[in-house]
């Protein structure tokens, strides 16, 4: 039987894996990544206290959100630095950055759970909607609070229920009325391990952080494109939902198609499907 240890290390290999493949629709769909996400990026700003001249450290920051906008509003005076478990992402974020040379922005392959940095050298840790995805949580709360000055701040957003998300729903939702998903073992990387409330700011609080607040909001995330064109989008980027549909025949994959392309329509507006996200920003003190 494998140790604890081994099973958080075989997941973070799946992980790692899953975004390297992804890396490339991440690439093609950037301009529509930067849409949808854009409010969640200004909740995550604000609940971090972001301003010039800061230090700030951004973890498993992927393909460049947030750490473009935390370099902009940091500016010449600050530093980012953007880490991801996957090289394939960061040479996202690379390429979205050199576009901006300007920018004081660094990019370092790095495992949010042991990072290669001194002790109390930033100002703040941002991540945003990756936290669901670390194996071993706890430890890398207690890595952004060991990097942290004190007085320094922490801000985690994190993926609100699926049922109240609509491009789950429209997509994931209807798909898994067709075939069964494997659940993964309690703790284990989820996107949807910390939708309750209260339960990331419990970690938090446990990593040693004080003046722990939550907050549980709802945002736009907008997908700038027709129906048929996100749905086509999916298989670059979501690997997970890749796997589902390979389990479909064709005639249910056919009838997926159809319930899915529906189900989004209700949100078209024309130029745009009108999602909406909810999510839970944590934040925390050293």
């Amino acid at each position: 039987m494998m140790t604890s240890t081994q099973q958080q290390q075989m997941a973070k290999s799946a992980v790692r894996a899953g975004y390297a493949q992804a890396a490339a629709g991440w690439q093609r769909w950037k301009h529509h990544f930067l849409v949808a996400g854009r409010a969640a990026t200004e909740v995550l700003l604000l609940a971090a206290d972001i301003h010039s001249g800061q230090r700030v450290l951004d973890l498993a920051g992927g393909a460049g959100e947030p750490g473009l906008p935390l370099a902009r509003r940091v500016g010449p005076e600050g530093q980012v630095t953007v880490t991801d478990l996957a090289p394939e992402m960061l040479a996202v974020a690379r390429a979205c950055a050199a576009e901006e040379p300007h920018l004081r922005i660094a990019f370092a392959a790095a495992d949010a759970e042991r990072l290669p940095f001194p002790s109390a050298v930033f100002d703040r840790v941002t991540c945003r909607f990756a936290a669901m995805h670390f194996p071993n949580a706890p430890a890398a709360l207690c890595e952004a609070r060991r990097l942290l000055r004190p007085g320094g701040r922490a801000a985690f957003t994190v993926l609100g229920p699926p049922a109240q998300t609509p491009a789950f729903m429209c997509t994931a939702g209807v798909v898994l009325r067709y075939v069964t998903a494997t659940s993964p073992a309690p703790g284990y990387p989820s996107p949807y391990r910390f939708a309750a409330p209260g339960v990331f700011a419990a970690l938090m609080r446990a990593a040693g952080f004080s003046q722990v607040e939550e907050g549980v909001l709802t945002v736009p995330s907008p997908w700038p494109g027709t129906p048929e064109e996100y749905w086509r989008s999916l298989p670059d980027h979501a690997t997970g939902l890749t796997s589902l549909l390979e389990q479909l025949s064709a005639v249910e994959r056919a009838a997926v198609e159809a319930e899915v392309l529906a189900a989004l329509r209700r949100y078209d507006t024309g130029d745009q499907l009108a999602f909406t996200q909810p999510m839970i920003a944590v934040t925390g003190v050293v």
